[in-house]
């Protein structure tokens, strides 16, 4: 279980990577996402999981996630 001294409240973090993906753990815990070869924001509503985001997916949510599928054990 997280300390509940150390909730990362107040910080930001940047993630660049080949992939990401919203993962559950992650909802409404980033403020922006862009497909930086595009130059535009990432459109998840009509993307699907890739094999080729499992690294920034696992990154991020290691980084940022918020435990949602643990029920809080995995923060």
């Amino acid at each position: 279980m997280a300390h509940p001294n150390y909730t990362g409240k107040g910080v930001t973090i940047c993630f660049i990577d080949s992939g990401f993906y919203p993962h559950p753990d992650l909802e409404g815990r980033y403020l922006a996402t862009i497909d930086i070869p595009k130059g535009k924001p990432l459109n998840f509503q009509t993307s699907k999981p890739e094999a080729s985001a499992w690294h920034g997916t696992m990154t991020s949510v290691v980084g940022a996630g918020n435990g949602a599928l643990s029920n809080g054990l995995y923060k």
